[in-house]
C-alpha cells in the first residue's frame, strides 16, 4: 500500500505527466471508488465504465489537484459527481444487485464465513445482506450515498462532507432520513450489525 509521503510524491509526478505513477495511485483507489459507484447503481458494467471514467477525469484534471487536499476524498467526490450526471441524463440501467459479494468490491459487506455456523446460517445472512443491499438501491441518491459512504464504505461524516460538498449537519440530517426510509423496510434496525 501507497504511504501517505510517497502518495504525495505519485501525485506530484503525475501532475508532471508520468503514467506510471498515476497508475499506482489508480491500483491503490480503483477498487474502493469501484465498489462505491457498484453500491450506488447496483450495475457492475456501468460501474466499471464509470470507475475508468473516474480515472480518466482525474489524470486530465490532476494538474489542478491541490497537495493540501485529501486525494482519495478527490476521487470520490469526483464518482460521485459522474454517477449523478448519469442519474440525471438517464443514461444508467439501474440493476438489482448482481453480487453483494462481488470480488472487486471493498466492503464491509465481504466477510469470511462462520465455520462453526451451520451453512442455512451462512445462506440466510447472505440472503439479508442482498435484501438491504436491493432496499438501500430504491432510495434517492442522497440518501443512498450517505448511507454507502458511511456504512459500506465505512467514511466519517467529515470525509462524507467534503465528498458530497455539503455540512456534516447536512449529513447527519440525510443519514437520519435514509435510516428512518429502511425503518420503514424494516431494515434499518439490523444494517449497523450486518454491514
Amino acid at each position: 500500500m501507497v504511504e501517505k509521503n510517497s502518495e504525495v510524491e505519485l501525485i506530484r509526478r503525475s501532475q508532471k505527466g508520468d503514467t506510471e505513477a498515476f497508475g499506482r495511485l489508480v491500483e491503490k483507489y480503483q477498487n474502493r471508488i469501484y465498489g462505491y459507484i457498484y453500491h450506488l447503481i447496483g450495475n457492475k458494467t456501468d460501474a466499471e465504465d464509470i470507475t475508468q471514467e473516474v480515472f480518466i477525469k482525474a489524470y486530465r484534471s490532476i494538474k489542478r489537484f491541490n497537495l493540501k487536499s485529501s486525494f482519495y476524498t478527490w476521487l470520490y467526490r469526483i464518482a460521485h459527481n459522474l454517477v449523478v450526471d448519469k442519474i440525471r441524463h438517464n443514461k444508467i440501467a439501474f440493476l438489482p444487485f448482481e453480487s453483494p459479494t462481488d470480488p472487486k468490491q471493498e466492503s464491509l459487506l465481504q466477510h469470511t464465513p462462520d465455520l462453526s455456523s451451520p451453512v442455512e446460517e451462512s445462506v440466510i445472512k447472505e440472503q439479508i445482506r442482498k435484501s438491504i443491499l436491493e432496499n438501500i438501491n430504491k432510495l434517492q441518491i442522497e440518501y443512498k450515498s450517505v448511507i454507502i459512504l458511511r456504512y459500506i464504505q465505512g467514511r466519517n461524516y467529515v470525509e462524507i462532507a467534503k465528498i458530497l460538498r455539503r455540512s456534516i449537519r447536512t449529513v447527519g440530517s440525510r443519514l437520519f432520513r435514509a435510516l428512518q426510509q429502511l425503518r420503514k423496510l424494516k431494515i434499518a434496525e439490523g444494517i449497523i450489525d450486518l454491514l
